[in-house]
């Protein structure tokens, strides 16, 4: 009787701890998802809020910022197999003087 109420005992002490141990990764889980989407709201919004700058600057009409917009739109610093520099030392220079018309 003695064995059995003391297996009893353990029985109840190890399904109050699963219990615990349950609600405890139930909270962390839900505290982990809360964090989760929050991180992904303002990355969300932070991703809105650029790419409605670039179409902004994008579809700008003001004249004269055409060489400007090219400019953005190309990655100077990138590294390619073939040499680029002339045509990036073009655009830049379009970017500062525009297009000058030869008569």
């Amino acid at each position: 009787a003695e064995f059995e109420a003391r297996i009893a005992a353990k029985g109840a002490e190890t399904e109050k701890a699963q219990v615990a141990l349950a609600d405890q990764a139930a909270k962390e889980m839900a505290d982990w998802q809360a964090a989760y989407e929050k991180k992904l709201a303002d990355k969300q919004k932070a991703n809105q809020e650029a790419q409605d700058e670039f179409v902004a600057i994008r579809d700008s009409t003001k004249p004269g910022s055409e060489w400007e917009k090219v400019s953005i739109l190309v990655d100077f610093k990138a590294k390619t197999a073939s040499d680029t520099s002339r045509m990036k030392s073009i655009l830049i220079q379009l970017k500062q003087h525009g297009l000058v018309k030869a008569n």
